[in-house]
């Protein structure tokens, strides 16, 4: 009966310890006295879970702490855990300031102009008009201090887009967008580099730092408005993010000397004109000419030189190691081959090469195609220091113009093709280059051959048959007469 008494008191000890817990004045007295500059603390009621095979109370809790700036209080948010009445831990919450002087959201306006895109994503492209819109506080919105120097708030956009509804009949519309977007700043002594350390700066600098996110976290969304336009109307509303390329690019173009392009003579007359560029190495005039000559389709808005990522990069490929040009190649360098439109030359030292291609754009104005060159600063570059002008040819022969017979689909002409002339029709025309022009072969593959490579042509064959096929014996002489023209050579 004793021991029945005794095991049934354990139970009960052990039941009222799992299910007590401390009371909420209790939690609160041990935090002030762990932390004396805590001198406010609220406290919810207990949560009960059941983990690692007993009860747990969780107590959440707001902290407000002193701090050594007058005025300024740390709020923290967290929770204590507690197995029955005995402290157990404090689990990690998080903390913002109260009572730091709100800044002045003028000081953010140039950052925010610079972070456009960043805050705006994609949705940047679509915006219409002429003039950046303008973030504005949120009416009824506090800043939030996450940190002494680290503020975050909410700034409403209102912009406007195009829309073409496909599925109600293509009706266009202007909308009016309002967007509600999060965006953090943070300060430092310089204004370079935030340290979340740092004392409270109430005269540091905001950081304007391309590398860091501000936030850029979209709350809301909400088309407020639209406006029924036309057609010509909604051709008329041209996006933002053009026009600001428009006036970046034409004050980087007024940072370049001014270049005149001359008349140029022939195809050789441009090369020699390119190459003699690359010798002089002066990059500034390099870009300034490249954008007079870059082709066409390196350019989003060819008329404002607004260029897209691949003319970026084709003008980066050439500038960037300009000055290796001159150290690779001389003045007039030994030439290894040559055909329409370009020309090959040999480096100093005769162990490489490199490569200019032009071509006549359609406005009769010359493009250039391709500048290939060595740009190591290894052991080629030394060799070929080494020879210095030991192996330079003479200088590129720049003939006159010769007149060039322009084809159209469908004319029959003669193509030059691996040192033979094949009869054949053009079957299209390149839509960049066009004395360029895809000759489909009577009796071989076709291929592309520039005007230079091609003379007219008379009708096809009698020997072929009216379904336009040859006899399989016709087929065969030729064929075998085609093997023998590669391994003799016939008079």
């Amino acid at each position: 009966m004793k021991l029945t008494n005794l095991i049934m008191g354990c139970l009960l000890l052990i039941s009222f310890s799992t299910f007590a817990h401390p009371s909420k004045d209790q939690v609160i007295s041990r935090l002030k006295k762990s932390n004396p500059q805590i001198f406010k603390v609220t406290c919810s009621s207990p949560e009960k879970r059941f983990e690692e095979g007993i009860n747990k109370w969780y107590f959440g809790t707001t902290c407000h702490i002193r701090t050594e700036y007058p005025g300024v209080t740390r709020i923290y948010r967290g929770n204590e855990r507690y197995i029955g009445k005995s402290y157990e831990k404090s689990l990690l919450g998080n903390s913002y300031y109260e009572g730091i002087p709100n800044p002045n959201v003028n000081d953010f306006t140039p950052i925010i102009a610079d972070h456009f895109f960043q805050l705006l994503g994609s949705e940047f492209n679509y915006i219409v008009g002429t003039e950046l819109p303008k973030y504005e506080l949120v009416e009824g919105q506090e800043f939030l201090w996450g940190n002494l120097n680290y503020v975050t708030g909410q700034f409403e956009l209102i912009y406007y887009k195009r829309n073409k509804d496909v599925d109600n009949g293509g009706v266009m519309t202007l909308q009016t967008i309002r967007k509600v977007i999060e965006i953090s700043f943070s300060r430092s002594e310089d204004g370079l580099k935030y340290d979340p350390k740092e004392k409270l700066l109430l005269n540091g600098k905001w950081i304007n730092d391309p590398n860091k996110h501000l936030g850029g976290k979209t709350i809301s969304t909400e088309v407020i408005n639209k406006k029924p336009i036309t057609q010509e109307e909604y051709d008329g509303y041209r996006y933002i993010k053009d026009i600001l390329l428009e006036e970046s690019v034409k004050e980087y173009l007024a940072t370049l000397p001014a270049v005149e392009i001359p008349t140029f003579n022939s195809e050789n007359h441009v090369i020699q004109y390119v190459h003699e560029l690359m010798i002089e190495g002066d990059k500034k005039k390099i870009e300034a000419v490249l954008y007079h000559m870059t082709p066409s389709y390196y350019y989003d808005i060819e008329a404002s030189k607004v260029m897209n990522q691949n003319g970026i990069e084709f003008h980066e490929k050439i500038i960037t190691d300009a000055e290796m040009y001159t150290e690779y190649f001389c003045q007039h360098p030994q030439i290894k081959s040559s055909q329409a439109g370009q020309i090959s030359f040999y480096t100093r030292d005769l162990s490489s090469y490199g490569r200019i291609q032009v071509f006549q754009a359609k406005d009769l104005t010359w493009r250039i195609h391709t500048v290939e060159y060595p740009a190591s600063k290894g052991d080629w570059l030394t060799k070929s220091q080494a020879a210095g002008d030991s192996n330079c040819g003479e200088a590129i022969a720049v003939s006159a113009p010769v007149a060039v017979v322009k084809y159209k689909t469908g004319d029959r002409v003669k193509g030059k093709y691996k040192g033979e002339w094949y009869d054949g029709t053009v079957s299209s025309i390149d839509p960049v280059m066009d004395d360029r022009y895809f000759v489909k072969f009577d009796n071989i593959n076709g291929q592309w051959l520039t005007a230079d490579a091609m003379e007219k042509g008379g009708p096809k064959s009698e020997t072929e048959t009216s379904s336009g096929e040859e006899t399989k014996k016709d087929k065969k002489s030729k064929v075998n007469l085609s093997g023998l023209k590669n391994r003799i050579k016939i008079p």
